[in-house]
């Protein structure tokens, strides 16, 4: 494919208007469909662009192609001033451009300073010798420098630590990959770094950016409205690969940017609390002082039909620990679990959607019937109707809204809201009498987002529990009935939050820290 043409620039005060970083007129289609179309953005030295928009608007093909990942059809890239059509991702780090992708990019058998420095033992080696030594101290100070000590230690095995951190160690990689190619003034781009964040370490990340902007310039993608707005100083907003409008983030709020992004308005009610059922059923599982070794202790809680119980926590607190023993992946060393009508009646919907919860290559036809087949589904000698699955999975499709509608595409080319309502849509084809939710909406966008506080609504008024697991305290005030809160790998407190007496997020963090 040809180079677009060279776009002149005539002299150093008009190259100024460019930025670190500058696109004009990016356009990009994959066979017949157009993911970009005439996108432009300017991200100036100590500057945080935020970028906005439903799961599949082109933010990460954006990013992908500022990166060198993806080559535009037509459009133009600068950095710093001068036009660059890179040859791939090694050429952008050497350029001081670092990409924190939405799919970790580390390697868990490794020590974390060996993956902040992966790709680059050459600096650390004499006569052909790396020295881990020198690679761990500096790893160590970049962790101090960031304040991560206390989460994260350079020397121990990346595999120890949940996605959260994992995260953190990639991010301070970026830092450190541009300091190495003796780069003044990096560009780092953060495509849903914070995802997969509890509010502990998203603080730490916004802080962390806060005193470094000075010197680096930022792109954070979020569909976190509210973290956006907080953190960005002019907000791009993406809607079907086209720029609906650039906006100084002062002038908008997560009501603007949410009818911006989706096209219509915020519902009030975002998470619907006014179908709130309350907790007067009878109970559909019961855990009495379990514990699970070094994860929670003693440990009893209940959920009763039509009701959502949510578990709140920071990192280390034991809340995703007791997601999986209640949903029977782990077994417990201590105490007991009854649910109404066996174990059989739950499920489970992970936190790591990519790793636990698709096989991205089937089908949604697949992915849908994993978790099991409705009733009737089989014929005598256990021969699968397949006219009528595929009847049952096309109606829960169109049930969800789950775009592209066609059964047969493999899930890994939906967006991650749409692989989402299909994660949890799967369930409402078989009998249940327990959910259990990790983190449902991590990743995914705000209409995407409200379709599954509606789910989840259906679910309850279909007579089943919910047990929500969320790092977002918004949500799970929002979509819960009472909040158990957890601390040191036990719960302290239980907060009622019935639709006309919410708590509020000062009341939930007095009680996790």
């Amino acid at each position: 494919m040809s180079s677009p043409p060279e776009l002149e620039i005539p002299d150093a005060a008009a190259a100024q208007q460019f930025g670190l970083l500058s696109l004009r007129n990016i356009s990009k289609s994959f066979g017949e469909t157009q993911v970009l179309r005439d996108v432009s953005l300017t991200l100036p030295q100590g500057g945080i662009l935020g970028i906005a928009g439903e799961n599949g608007a082109g933010k990460s093909t954006l990013l992908r192609i500022v990166v060198g990942l993806e080559r535009p059809d037509r459009g133009h890239v600068y950095v710093r001033g001068e036009q660059r059509h890179l040859g791939g991702y090694g050429e952008a780090m050497r350029r001081g451009l670092s990409m924190v992708f939405q799919e970790q990019a580390l390697l868990p058998n490794m020590s974390v300073y060996e993956n902040m420095f992966a790709g680059f033992a050459a600096r650390f080696s004499r006569a052909g010798i790396v020295s881990h030594a020198r690679m761990r101290r500096e790893a160590a100070a970049l962790l101090e420098e960031f304040g991560l000590t206390r989460l994260v230690r350079a020397e121990r095995p990346l595999a120890e630590y949940d996605f959260g951190r994992r995260q953190l160690v990639e991010i301070v990689r970026a830092f450190a990959v541009s300091r190495i190619a003796d780069i003044e003034h990096p560009i780092i781009l953060l495509d849903e770094a914070t995802a997969a964040l509890n509010d502990e370490e998203r603080r730490i990340l916004m802080g962390l950016i806060e005193r470094v902007r000075g010197r680096a310039a930022f792109i954070f993608v979020s569909h976190l409205l509210g973290e956006l707005l907080e953190i960005s100083d002019e907000v791009l907003v993406l809607k079907d690969g086209e720029e609906v409008t650039t906006r100084p983030a002062a002038e908008l709020t997560e009501a603007t940017l949410h009818q911006l992004i989706t096209g219509r308005a915020r519902p009030e009610a975002f998470y619907l609390e006014e179908r709130q059922r309350g907790s007067s059923g009878p109970v559909t599982v019961r855990a009495e002082r379990i514990s699970l070794g070094g994860q929670f202790h003693e440990l009893s809680l209940e959920a009763r039909e039509g009701e959502v119980v949510g578990i709140a926590g920071v990192v280390g607190s034991g809340k995703e620990a007791v997601g999986r023993v209640l949903a029977g992946l782990e077994k417990p060393t201590q105490g007991s679990i009854s649910v109404a009508g066996g174990r059989n009646g739950v499920g489970y919907v992970p936190k790591e959607r990519k790793e636990e919860g698709v096989i991205l290559k089937q089908s949604v036809l697949w992915n849908s019937t994993l978790a099991g087949l409705p009733r009737g589904a089989l014929q005598r000698r256990g021969v699968l109707k397949l006219k009528d699955e595929r009847k049952w999975v096309a109606g829960m499709v169109e049930r969800l809204d789950v775009r592209p509608a066609d059964v047969t595409l493999p899930i890994g080319v939906l967006s991650g809201g749409n692989q989402q309502k299909v994660v949890i849509g799967r369930w409402t084809l078989v009998d249940l009498r327990v959910m259990i939710l990790d983190n449902p909406t991590r990743g995914v966008d705000v209409g995407s987002r409200h379709r599954i506080y509606q789910l989840v609504r259906d679910l309850c008024d279909a007579g089943m529990s919910v047990v929500l697991i969320s790092d977002d305290l918004l949500e799970i005030i929002g979509l819960s009935d009472r909040i158990l809160a957890m601390r040191d790998r036990r719960i302290v407190a239980e907060l009622p939050a019935a639709f006309s007496s919410k708590p509020t997020e000062h009341d939930l963090i007095a009680n996790l820290v």
